[in-house]
């Protein structure tokens, strides 16, 4: 089945996309993800950052660390009570692509979205999201195929 161009049945209920935007949840954790992305690490920050209310923060870094994409750090600043910041973890940094993916589409078709802000590499060169084979070739949506494989094993 050709992504594209063939009818690819719905995978059910353990679809890793329905999965993975159930865990990940809501607009608020893709936004806690992309301030941790640009460096963000206390609770404070995020609350600033976002503009999300502190009740929402509060759960949603909380549900972010319970599925395992950030890790809470203690720390303790002289004279205060400890306190934790917040780190992605291998899982959370994989989601990268993911972030940059919806900067870019939102960059490129949305009038409205204007960060002031581009990705770039080491090199100065604009990045780019690129779906590609084990082998580093490019793929377009005709070149995938979605192959049925055993579940629940």
């Amino acid at each position: 089945m050709t992504l594209g161009t063939d009818a690819v049945p719905s995978p059910g209920p353990g679809c890793p996309i329905d999965c993975a935007m159930t865990a990940l949840g809501s607009r608020a954790s893709i936004l806690l993800l992309r301030q941790a992305f640009y460096g963000d690490r206390r609770y404070d920050a995020f609350v600033e950052h976002t503009g999300i209310s502190e009740a929402t923060v509060a759960k949603r870094l909380q549900e972010l660390v319970e599925i395992g994409v950030l890790r809470r750090v203690p720390y303790q600043e002289s004279g205060s009570r400890l306190r934790h910041e917040y780190e992605l973890t291998a899982s959370g940094q994989e989601l990268l692509p993911v972030i940059l993916g919806l900067f870019l589409w939102g960059q490129r078709h949305l009038e409205h979205a204007e960060a002031g802000l581009r990705p770039i590499g080491p090199d100065g060169e604009p990045v780019q999201v690129a779906v590609q084979s084990a082998t580093g070739r490019a793929l377009g949506i005709t070149d995938i195929q979605m192959d049925p494989v055993p579940v629940g094993n």
